[in-house]
């Protein structure tokens, strides 16, 4: 009996192009499943490295808080997770981690993209560092930029943030305006030859060269003034427009201006002292003011940055319409800053170290491999808790909900909360240079992440968190710099800063923790019409 054609059909087999079509869907469900597999492990493996980042803080404060003396008035010291387990800068660091039950050799880096690399960080950063400081005698080394190094770098970055427009002189930055930053910067450390900040820094020529070197100069010699003059009357404002962005490029010229018309006579006794007495004689006998020592320090860290990263800044041969050579960055600029930010952080703690334990420390850190640096970079100002820093920033512990914030856990005793709390919050009011509103900039930032709306503008900013039970962390100092120039337009009448909710009050300058909840912080800044508004979550638990 035949077959009809439909039972002739439903026999047949699939066709060459089913097949194939089958294939490739099957290809690409394969694909996506591998990505999201491997998107899987990254995240727990980073996941794992955050927790061992949270253990080590947590332990680094627990111990400061269970014996002040153990770090002092001016902490330093740092652990780097790596594949091998964590290694401690210092006996200090690691009988922290040692009290609090920390087995180094079995904490270890979990392998994900991102972390330092600790073989360069060793062989070509740190070592390159801790020979070439001229102010490193015998086993001690001088107090200077090497204390300061992680906000200089920070006013570095911010300097450059600010004037990627102004690439002018001999050469024409090629590329996006994020590539341009670290492309100025390596510009500098190229030209970081100078042993002194005066009289060796051309302010009014080359100043896409000259500009990360006049705001780390400007900081460094805010931090002498904060440490070494009692209060006088303005020294606030001295202080904000020195650490102030918009301040140190719109009068680079301050420091070394015989007249400094204008300023007291406290403020002008500072800047000579800061240029001309003596706090060290080195082997030679040379005397040296610690405007010497600072810049002596950042320029050798600026060295070894080029020394690291110069090879990602060339000529590409060619000129632009005004007949200026075209320079190129070649690199990846968030991985350029976060790389080169870790490598500066750790080798300021090791120069700070005596001898011994300097050379002890490089030795012991592993040739290869990827990790994490954790580094004590002083204390809070207002509770006084250790101010750590995490490199690479995305290490470092966050909230369950993922957000960008970066917090730490506070120092606490037993049965004291342990979950993450904001050590710092800071506004910054800024711009209205020759009373011109559109130029206004208002920022706040809570621990590593910002907000900045105005003239320029970006956001990264995170929650606030603070605890209704723990008094440690119930409140919660905000730092104001105000850095604006229109003679109208003032802090007291026109920057507002309130909360908005029940979970939190503001007032004095102090955020305070009321009950468990939610609330809002907000910043306004009004002028001539414009109105720049940031809000903040607060999380108080």
């Amino acid at each position: 009996m035949k077959q009809n054609s439909s039972q002739k059909r439903k026999t047949k087999g699939f066709t060459l192009v089913e097949l194939i079509v089958v294939i490739a869907i099957l290809a690409i469900l394969a694909g996506v499943g591998a990505v999201a597999y491997t998107g899987y492990i990254e995240h727990t493996k980073k996941g794992l490295d955050r927790q061992t980042v949270g253990e080590i803080i947590h332990a680094l404060q627990l111990a400061d808080y269970s014996d002040p003396t153990l770090f002092g008035d001016n902490p330093h010291g740092s652990a780097l997770i790596h594949q091998s387990g964590v290694t401690s800068s210092d006996d200090k660091v690691g009988k922290a981690l040692a009290d609090a039950g920390i087995s180094t050799a079995s904490l270890n880096y979990a392998d994900w993209p991102g972390g330092m690399d600790v073989g360069q960080f060793k062989a070509v950063v740190l070592q390159s560092i801790a020979d070439n400081l001229s102010f490193v005698d015998g086993s001690t080394v001088r107090i200077g930029y090497a204390d300061i190094a992680d906000e200089c770098w920070a006013a570095v970055k911010a300097a450059t943030d600010q004037m990627t427009t102004l690439a002018g002189g001999d050469i024409n930055m090629s590329g996006d305006p994020e590539k341009l930053m670290p492309g100025l910067v390596l510009l500098a450390a190229k030209n970081s030859t100078s042993t002194d900040w005066t009289g060796t820094i051309d302010h009014t020529q080359n100043l896409t060269q000259n500009l990360p070197t006049i705001a780390a100069r400007n900081y460094a010699f805010a931090a002498y003034l904060e440490s070494n003059y009692g209060d006088y009357e303005g020294k606030d404002e001295d202080l904000a427009k020195l650490r102030s962005i918009q301040g140190a490029l719109l009068d680079p010229t301050e420091l070394v201006d015989s007249n400094l018309s204008g300023a007291s006579e406290t403020y002008k006794q500072a800047v000579q002292d800061y240029l001309s007495d003596i706090v060290y004689t080195d082997s030679t006998g040379a005397a040296r003011s610690q405007a010497w020592v600072d810049a002596q320090g950042y320029n050798t860290f600026m060295k070894a940055v080029d020394q690291q990263y110069g090879s990602l800044l060339h000529d590409t041969g060619n000129k632009d319409s005004s007949g200026r050579n075209i320079l190129e960055f070649t690199g990846d600029p968030e991985m350029f800053w976060n790389e080169a930010g870790s490598f500066i952080s750790g080798a300021a703690q090791a120069v700070n170290m005596d001898q011994a334990s300097r050379e002890a420390y490089i030795n012991s850190l592993p040739t290869s491999g990827k990790g994490i640096l954790v580094s004590i970079t002083g204390r809070n100002p207002v509770d006084g808790t250790l101010n750590i820093s995490v490199k690479p920033p995305e290490a470092k512990p966050t909230d369950s909900s993922n957000t960008s914030s970066s917090t730490t856990p506070g120092p606490g005793t037993e049965g004291a909360c342990s979950q993450p709390h904001t050590s710092k919050v800071s506004i910054t009011a800024g711009g209205g240079r020759n009373n011109n509103a559109s130029t206004l900039t208002l920022t706040v930032a809570v621990d590593d992440t910002k907000k900045q709306v105005g003239s320029r503008q970006y956001d990264d900013l995170g929650s606030i968190y603070l605890c209704s039970s723990d008094e440690a962390h119930k409140t919660l100092g905000v730092t104001i710099t105000w850095s604006v120039f229109a003679d109208d337009c003032t802090q007291a009448d026109n920057l507002t800063i309130s909360v908005e909710g029940e979970a939190a009050t503001y007032g004095n300058g102090t955020l305070t923790a009321v009950k468990t909840g939610t609330a809002t912080l907000k910043v306004k800044l009004s002028y001539s019409g414009v109105n720049l508004e940031i809000d903040v979550p607060i999380e108080v638990h």
